[in-house]
């Protein structure tokens, strides 16, 4: 199967025997520990390269559509000036074509990635050094989509990987997924995303160099992102065709590998915290280094020291500083339901469910984190998130001054339950939520959350 793909161009051809061959790879190594033993053994490397291009965004993002490339063959051959006319013009229309709009090419994309995923449905540690090591660009490629949010196909392939490299306990993949960054180019409708699709710059992101609009993001702060502000993944006019073949279903592949049932809907926000959740998990270390960080955050990375890069903040830094800012807001803006009883503002409701989501988020990080982590959070104060917020002082306004976090919480948790209408009870369900993770296992942050400081 691996030597047809070659001789029939692999990914710059995309044809239909190409894809029959990624099918069948993808079916031979799905839940079969002696064929992935003996793919790994015989070049898999090689071909876990191979692979990786037929969904490299700078591949997929520079290249001719199949159709376009038919049009240049067909147009060579005749001579009839009417007839190369027509196919000037048919050549023109292809050429305006995303490369997700034609099927064979986001077919054999995706089916690549479900070859790769499928090759490690059975875990194994050293299969899963060797996908996630092999090559500098198949982890970005893959998370790529992630950050373009679409096509929906190839988002849930990526995820299933990602879940895929940690399952069963990976520690050492886990670490580093933390921490890679990806480079994401600007979106542009029309060439790389559609035209209807609206895809704002990722807020956790940062350009180091300002003459590259290239921006860099790192693989946890994506997911984080995609969970905090969710809209669900776009579809390409190319993906018809793979539901229709019944070649690949990525969503069901998805939900079969976080063990949920096949009809249970799941949003890509979900599904990120999800596979969040996953590499944490793995490695205490993760959630240790996210909590350190927001005490002392890392050196920027090295830099032209003529350029003047963004400013690199860590994730701890960012969700803190989204979650007391939603606080704030939630707290300042109870006027809405007293003003409206029995109403809620769609921006109300929204910055409630930031809240909640940022605190779900600091649950996780500190449910996985060591006892090291936990007794790390007790330092950390309203001023590391960078914002001065002097109405969520404990005990009231005091001029904006720094306050211990967890302390803090408690007090917004008792304002969040008074809000008129219960629509501070999400608010404060969260919070009592992550104050008892940590709680429950270091009695310094339990012993700070009960002062009254």
């Amino acid at each position: 199967m691996l030597g047809i793909i070659r001789k029939e161009g692999g990914y710059e051809d995309a044809g239909l025997v190409v894809q029959d061959c990624l099918h069948i790879c993808r079916n031979i190594l799905s839940d079969s520990e002696t064929c992935q033993r003996l793919f790994f053994a015989m070049g898999g490397a090689d071909w876990i390269l191979r692979f990786a291009d037929f969904f490299n965004p700078h591949l997929l993002e520079n290249m001719k559509s199949s159709s376009s490339l038919l049009v240049d063959a067909a147009d060579a051959d005749d001579d009839d000036g009417g007839e190369r006319a027509s196919r000037r013009a048919a050549k023109e229309t292809a050429s305006t074509e995303c490369w997700f709009d034609d099927p064979n090419r986001l077919a054999s994309a995706v089916l690549a990635l479900n070859a790769l995923y499928s090759s490690l449905s059975t875990p194994n540690g050293k299969h899963q050094r060797q996908v996630a090591t092999s090559s500098s660009t198949l982890l970005s490629s893959a998370c790529h989509w992630i950050a373009r949010r679409g096509p929906a196909d190839l988002v849930f392939a990526s995820l299933t990987l990602l879940n895929a490299l940690v399952m069963a306990g990976n520690s050492d993949i886990g670490l580093m997924l933390s921490t890679v960054s990806i480079k994401v180019s600007p979106a542009q409708p029309r060439k790389n995303i559609p035209a209807d699709i609206d895809l704002p710059t990722l807020l956790f992101s940062w350009r180091p160099v300002p003459s590259d609009e290239r921006r860099f993001i790192p693989v946890l702060s994506l997911l984080a992102e995609r969970y905090l502000y969710p809209h669900e993944a776009w579809s390409a006019a190319g993906a018809s065709s793979l539901h229709l073949q019944g070649k690949v279903d990525t969503y069901r592949d998805f939900l079969r590998a976080i063990n949920c049932p096949d009809d249970q809907p799941m949003s890509l926000g979900r599904s990120c915290l999800l596979v969040f959740e996953s590499i944490l998990s793995v490695n205490s270390t993760i959630g240790d280094l996210i909590v350190q960080y927001i005490l002392a955050p890392p050196p920027p990375p090295d830099v032209d020291a003529s350029q003047v890069p963004e400013t690199m903040k860590p994730l701890g830094v960012q969700v803190l500083k989204v979650f007391l800012e939603g606080c704030s807001t939630v707290l300042e803006s109870g006027s809405y339901s007293t003003a409206m009883p029995g109403a809620v503002s769609i921006n109300y409701r929204s910055d409630i469910e930031v809240v909640e989501r940022c605190a779900n988020l600091f649950t996780i990080v500190l449910a996985h984190c060591s006892q090291l982590g936990k007794e790390l959070s007790t330092a950390v104060t309203t001023a590391h998130a960078g914002v001065v917020l002097s109405n969520l002082s404990v005990g009231g306004p005091s001029g904006g001054s720094s306050k211990p976090l967890l302390p803090m919480l408690l007090s917004i948790a008792s304002r969040s339950a008074r809000l008129p209408g219960g629509v501070g009870y999400p608010v404060l369900v969260s919070i009592l939520r992550m104050l008892s993770c940590i709680a429950s296992g270091c009695a310094l942050a339990a012993k700070q959350v009960l002062s009254r400081r």
